[in-house]
């Protein structure tokens, strides 16, 4: 009998080993790219802002004890929309035995609970899966959530060979201080993407806590600005992760960010930003790199990850659902 119960602190390293073999099947069986993790990135991951989990983490566990399955929730209220975000896995020996349906079920029940916590009652519930887990597409389907968007992982399979980076005219650039800039660069992340539907900006709390993890890495994040301006105009970040690497087995770098405010596109300053942290990356010894872009994109992100080299390497299909308050008829 497997019990689904909340989550504890000492589960940490068995979470560990669970989230790690189920990485390595999905990499077998279906091709999807390895996430390991390490207690360390873990515990970093569980205990940033919007997050407690001790209330948002449920484990299912085996007569044994031994967890073979967790579901990871996180409540984020933003500017647009409150997002509910649902993550369930289940141990590669347990699945297709209705664990994974269990798991999301009792994330529906979860969020359904913590609506009320919203200032408008409304909820938008998100299960990201990739698009070759047609299991996990049914799955999610199944339970009333609907495909809403696709979020693509693009891959520059060498770093031999770019251009240089050169900022257009008027403008100049420096590596990320902290603490001094967080509240700049989360204003310029507002600022970029206020045109991209149902996309929310990190707060400098959030962006304290990134830059806060193992691989954290301030000197891979560039700010540019035009000159006389006092906030920053564009940015890109660069990371490198030891446990990314050492699975897939090649020194593969990551843009975590890039963004522009809208009043400085069209000048080169996207793709200039790009080529610094592809630079930076090269320069520590990477040899290629990918990114993560919304497929529903409306700027000229995408031409701008095809001039660097990126091209598609999987597809996430993010699936939604609307919990909300009914109105009841006067």
């Amino acid at each position: 009998m497997i019990q689904i119960r909340s989550y504890q602190e000492e589960d940490l390293p068995a979470l560990v080993g669970l989230i790690n073999e189920a990485a390595a099947a999905d990499h077998a069986t279906w091709g999807l790219p390895p996430q390991p993790t390490t207690p360390q990135a873990l515990y970093h991951q569980l205990h940033g802002p919007y997050q407690a989990p001790l209330r948002d983490v449920w484990v299912a566990e085996a007569a044994s004890g031994a967890p073979v399955g967790c579901l990871r929730t996180q409540l984020r209220p933003g500017e647009r929309e409150n997002l509910f975000a649902a993550h369930a896995l289940v141990h590669p020996a347990y699945r297709g035995k209705g664990l994974g349906r269990r798991l999301l079920q009792a994330g529906l029940a979860l969020a359904q609970a913590r609506r009320p916590e919203t200032a408008d009652g409304r909820l938008v519930v998100q299960v990201t899966v990739d698009e070759r887990m047609t299991p996990g597409c049914a799955l999610a389907e199944s339970l009333g959530l609907r495909p809403t968007r696709r979020f693509w992982e693009m891959a520059a399979p060498s770093l031999v060979g770019l251009p240089q980076p050169a900022l257009p005219a008027g403008f100049g650039w420096r590596p990320l201080r902290l603490p001094d800039d967080l509240e700049a660069l989360a204003d310029l992340d507002r600022a970029a993407f206020m045109d991209h539907p149902g996309e929310e900006s990190m707060t400098a709390p959030e962006w304290a806590h990134e830059f806060a993890k193992a691989h954290g890495r301030p000197d891979l994040c560039f700010l540019a600005f035009a000159h006389g301006q006092a906030a920053p105009a564009g940015y890109s970040m660069a990371e490198i992760s030891p446990e990314h690497m050492a699975q897939a087995g090649r020194q593969e770098g990551y843009i975590a960010g890039l963004g522009v405010r809208p009043i400085w596109r069209r000048r080169g300053l996207g793709l200039a930003l790009l080529l610094q942290a592809l630079d930076a990356l090269r320069r520590e010894g990477m040899e290629c790199a990918y990114l993560h872009m919304d497929g529903d994109n409306a700027t000229s992100a995408p031409r701008l990850y095809r001039r660097a080299g990126f091209g598609p390497r999987r597809c996430i299909i993010a699936y939604q659902t609307v919990l909300q308050t009914e109105e009841r008829p006067a």
